[in-house]
């Protein structure tokens, strides 16, 4: 997986690191195998693939961003347990 972005994007000299400093990006160390290995999830919906690597991402960053990620696995996982109770109710019905 990579991620073009296209268009352009600049920063005056030390404004990045001026937002770094302010708490405006999250930084973080990565290893080349978290970058750059392919990703497949066996049962995962391709559309989901990337979720799994930004959660690897928010939990390397940890603290408040490992708890977002928590939190947003729970809500996917009660979303995806109501809709199988609608399935089963509707193949029932």
């Amino acid at each position: 997986d990579f991620r073009f972005m296209y268009k352009f994007t600049a920063w005056a000299p030390g404004q990045l690191e001026a937002e770094v400093s302010a708490g405006c990006w999250a930084v973080a160390r990565a290893s080349l195998d978290l970058l750059l290995k392919p990703r497949w999830y066996e049962g995962l919906h391709p559309a989901k693939q990337h979720k799994v690597f930004w959660h690897q991402v928010l939990l390397l960053l940890g603290d408040k961003y490992a708890n977002v990620s928590r939190d947003t696995l729970q809500r996917e996982q009660l979303e995806q347990a109501k809709a199988e109770e609608w399935i089963a109710v509707l193949q029932d019905g």
